[in-house]
């Protein structure tokens, strides 16, 4: 079905009320989207591409994250006269980029523009962890917006559209790896739920189904009981997964010593219920149908949601923000039960006004989200404050060196992570969080360099509420 222009733009509208809201909110806040190693990373990613563009410096060298968000910062910042304002820009402008790809398809489905407003304003637009990272310099809602381009493309193909639309998925999903590496795993799973959902014959269907899983376990009991295979090229990307680590609820890893109340398999279930990912995925609980899995769109989905879990459900670790990226294929698997719910309202005036109350809900619920980064990228700018009234030769640091290079662009850092420090420049600082060393760190070349800076001898620091210290290296 074509989608009229002009009914489109009006149904998306709607959906840029909460971005303006939380972007004038973490404004008031003082918060410009820069907290955590990542979007320090990229920030300054981005400010050397800007600087090799006009002729200064080197280009910037790959380091573990790709350069396709930094580029797009660069090049929309050269418009908006701010790098970081560029960075910024996109990550807001993917959440309605991801909302626009959910109207089109909720409208392909013939869907109404009332129910289509509503489904997308509460299930996408509003949704707290995206609003969330689309306030934050951070290149997770472009990789969520682009994947989730290549999947609406793959279903035009699908349903017996012209080639070009498997030509643009090929190209949505290449743009999607320049922008974030995690993309990959979902990117391999859609391939494979394309090619068994465009085979018609039901005998070759369930061959190459049967090679798909088979050649997944053994690369995944492979990469899990052969440790040779960790000196592969994919290491970097796989980093510590294990199938043993989807049944763990302790483990160790670059992130240190990390313990968990559930094992992560049942930790991947959040995603479908938690109010951080779809607020109203346990009120929608008793209107799914098992019938829903039957549609093409459902069909489709299923195959990059389910992937990407069991990838990240054998990493050593639980994180939220890596869990995000399957949030739009569960809320698509949700459309039909969020139909059911909305018939059972009679009015318009009653639907409209429960809509805003969602809304208005997880706006509460985002900004609670947001606090904590907010208070991060504060703390950031107060230690940086402290190193810079210093005036140190080298500050070493664990946690922080990334936020250092790009607040304090004149002092030296070096991560505590990286090799054994044997003897620490006098002068220095170290910038560390004593009470976090001892308990995840224990063991681990952070707290080991730390213990040597402590035989060294440390001038005493005021602990920082949240347990920083600064302290000279005598």
């Amino acid at each position: 079905m074509a989608l009229d222009t002009h009914r489109f733009w009006r149904s998306l509208i709607p959906c840029t009320f909460p971005i303006v809201l939380a972007w004038s909110w973490v404004s008031w806040q003082g918060y410009q989207g820069l907290n955590g190693q990542d979007a320090h990373d990229y920030h300054l990613i981005a400010q050397g591409y800007a600087t090799w563009m006009h002729g200064g410096g080197a280009r910037p060298a790959m380091v573990e994250h790709p350069h396709g968000y930094p580029i797009a910062g660069v090049l929309l910042g050269g418009l908006l006269g701010s790098t970081l304002i560029g960075l910024r820009a996109i990550s807001a402008c993917s959440l309605l980029l991801l909302a626009g790809l959910m109207i089109h398809l909720v409208r392909r489905a013939r869907w109404d523009r009332g129910a289509s407003i509503a489904l997308v304003l509460t299930m996408t637009a509003s949704a707290p962890f995206l609003l969330r990272y689309a306030l934050t310099v951070m290149s997770d809602l472009p990789g969520i917006a682009l994947v989730f381009g290549a999947y609406v493309c793959c279903l035009h193909w699908i349903a017996g559209g012209a080639d070009r639309w498997l030509v643009l998925s090929l190209l949505v999903a290449a743009l999607a790896l320049t922008v974030r590496l995690a993309t990959a795993p979902m990117l391999c799973a859609l391939v494979a739920g394309v090619l068994i959902l465009r085979i018609q014959d039901p005998g070759k269907r369930r061959l190459v189904l049967t090679l798909v899983m088979a050649v997944s376990a053994l690369f995944a009991a492979a990469w899990s009981f052969w440790p040779r295979m960790h000196i592969a090229p994919l290491r970097p990307l796989l980093g510590d997964w294990s199938l043993l680590a989807l049944f763990e609820r302790v483990h160790r890893s670059d992130d240190g010593l990390l313990r968990y109340a559930l094992p992560n398999v049942l930790y991947l279930l959040k995603v479908a219920v938690h109010p951080g990912f779809i607020p109203l995925g346990i009120v929608l609980l008793p209107f799914a149908r098992r019938k829903d899995l039957n549609t093409p769109e459902a069909r489709l989905a299923l195959w990059p949601m389910l992937g990407y879990l069991l990838f990240i459900g054998g990493m050593p670790y639980q994180n939220d923000r890596v869990l995000l990226m399957a949030q739009p294929f569960v809320a698509v698997l949700f459309f039909p039960a969020f139909g059911r719910a909305w018939a059972r309202l009679v009015g318009a005036r009653v639907r409209w006004a429960i809509t805003l109350i969602v809304v208005m809900g997880q706006l509460a619920l985002s900004m609670r989200a947001v606090r904590p980064f907010v208070r991060q990228a504060q703390l950031e700018r107060e230690l940086a404050g402290r190193i810079q009234m210093r005036h140190p030769q080298l500050v070493y640091t664990h946690g922080m060196g990334a936020a250092f290079r790009d607040l304090c662009p004149d002092v030296p850092v070096r991560e505590l992570w990286y090799g054994v420090v044997e003897d620490f420049q006098s002068g220095g600082l170290v910038v560390v969080q004593p009470l976090s060393l001892e308990q995840q760190w224990q063991g681990e070349m952070p707290w080991i360099n730390y213990r040597h800076a402590l035989g060294q001898g440390l001038t005493y620091a005021a602990l920082d509420p949240e347990g920083w210290v600064v302290q000279g290296v005598k």
